[in-house]
């Protein structure tokens, strides 16, 4: 399959942390990521995943609410997402979630996810309730990642990590995304 994320508008830079995440997957693992936007990383997600020939469930969760962002207001795109996506959703690549993060949390079982990328809110209160929040969900040896990791935008990224995970835990990747692997 071939990709078109780089069609779409998206502040997707991450690639590194997917390829990782599905290289290490065996079939029947599955994955989340909080904060879709446009569905650009969804569908870089969605792809790889369809390339990789594994079975992994993927789901991706934005409340799709308008927020405050580079000092504008956006407007609800989850349309625009949900048309984004469709070709991905269609073959049941990528589950569209619509839903605040918090609010989906507890339809998951603890120690079952093998990636949880966080890339919602990004103020400090709301970054560290989802490393909390998402924390227990990932399985021994999965991967609690995370985007704007030492941002001087979304200054509450770094902060928040260094509190729950402890910065000394965490690997850096080379556009400011942040790995921690679950012992």
């Amino acid at each position: 399959m071939e990709h078109y994320y780089n069609k779409l508008e998206h502040w997707f830079d991450y690639e590194d942390v997917f390829l990782e995440a599905i290289q290490k997957a065996k079939d029947g693992d599955h994955f989340v990521e909080i904060g879709v936007w446009k569905g650009g990383s969804a569908a870089f997600m969605g792809v790889e995943i369809s390339n990789s020939g594994k079975k992994i469930k993927y789901d991706a969760i934005d409340c799709f609410a308008p927020t405050q962002e580079f000092g504008k207001l956006t407007e609800d795109i989850y349309e625009e997402a949900k048309l984004n996506l469709k070709p991905l959703t269609d073959l049941g690549l990528v589950n569209l979630i619509k839903a605040h993060s918090l609010d989906i949390v507890s339809n998951y079982e603890d120690n079952s996810l093998s990636l949880v990328f966080i890339d919602g809110s990004h103020t400090y209160e709301d970054v560290k309730a989802d490393l909390l929040a998402w924390l227990p969900k990932v399985k021994s040896g999965g991967m609690l990642a995370g985007h704007d990791y030492g941002s001087t935008y979304h200054v509450g990224v770094y902060p928040a990590v260094g509190d729950v995970l402890g910065n000394d835990n965490v690997r850096k990747t080379i556009h400011s995304s942040f790995v921690y692997y679950k012992k």
